[in-house]
């Protein structure tokens, strides 16, 4: 059996009553509170082609999680336009809306690729807290082995020939918890907990075949629902090297350093396969930082800007 299939029946739930329609690859996704139509094409868990992670109108504030389709960052901004009964109300992220019971949400990629949801008013749930571990797998990779095995804590990094496994210890017998991640694997363990490799593992029935993926940094993401309107959600690095990096919030900044508590000041170039930060050097205040259009110039840029498409490559390139 496939160590995931016990889990399926989460897939259908939803408590924004989500509609996406995929013109470009005409598919079509229907969450409700009562059931779900034929699934994406590719497995839920997987980060591939672009469209909504997470949606939410918390106190009349909108946001939402737009995955680029090609990696953890947007070259350009995405266009996302809030609506009411057709009306459009607001364009943009983290915007204030009238007070409604549902929005629907259009979401505008640069390359002409259009999404949409339904979003209901909902509220935040509290930040999700992580455990962070990791074991070492062998030819049984079932739910009950799984359970048993020893494990490990796992910080910084995850160490050769190990699988990672991530716990969301601030969730609760209501919260369901829906983890995606950009290579490798996934298999949910239950409902707080799931398991990541650096290998593409595929099953056949009780059968399996692995085969190593070249992975140094495995992007994760965790939407956290309640079932009742409330949601979080976190980005999460894996570090599958034997490097120690800056971490910043459950994040690791691709940059040796020694040093975790401070202001850091990092320049910004864009690359043809993504980005590169240079020049790291803390700082003892925001004197340093580039004013930005997409953020505010009170508190320090944070990285999930970048990679929910509210801020883009390029306006960040060459920045500080």
């Amino acid at each position: 059996m496939n160590p995931n299939s016990v889990l399926q029946n989460l897939t259908c739930f939803s408590p924004y009553r989500f509609q996406f329609f995929h013109y470009t690859l005409l598919s079509t996704l229907i969450y409700s509170m009562t059931g779900c139509a034929e699934p994406f094409k590719t497995d839920r868990h997987d980060l591939d082609s672009f469209r909504i992670l997470a949606a939410r109108v918390d106190n009349g504030i909108a946001d939402a999680v737009i995955w680029s389709g090609e990696g953890a960052y947007h070259r350009e901004s995405p266009i996302l336009r809030w609506y009411h009964g057709g009306e459009l109300l607001e364009e943009g992220y983290a915007v204030a809306l009238p007070p409604f019971d549902s929005y629907d949400l259009e979401v505008e990629s640069m390359a002409g690729e259009t999404l949409y949801a339904e979003v209901e008013s909902g509220y935040r749930l509290e930040p999700i807290s992580l455990m962070r571990e990791h074991w070492y797998p062998g030819d049984d990779l079932s739910m009950e082995e799984r359970q048993r095995i020893a494990l490990e804590d796992g910080l910084k990094m995850v160490p050769e020939n190990a699988a990672a496994r991530l716990t969301n210890v601030s969730s609760s017998d209501t919260i369901q918890n829906r983890w995606m991640h950009d290579v490798g694997s996934v298999l949910e363990l239950s409902q707080s907990s799931a398991d990541f490799f650096s290998q593409r593992i595929d099953f056949d029935g009780e059968e399996f075949t692995s085969e190593d993926v070249d992975i140094q940094i495995m992007e994760v993401f965790l939407l956290a629902i309640d079932g009742l309107g409330g949601s979080t959600w976190k980005w999460i690095h894996l570090n599958f090297t034997e490097d120690v990096f800056l971490q910043h919030d459950e994040q690791f900044i691709p940059i040796p350093f020694s040093q975790d508590v401070g202001l850091l000041a990092i320049d910004v170039f864009e690359l043809t396969t993504g980005y590169e930060l240079q020049n790291p050097r803390f700082v003892d205040d925001l004197s340093a930082a580039s004013a930005l259009e997409c953020a505010p110039t009170d508190q320090p840029f944070q990285l999930l800007w970048l990679k929910q498409g509210r801020c883009s490559l390029t306006e960040l390139d060459g920045q500080t």
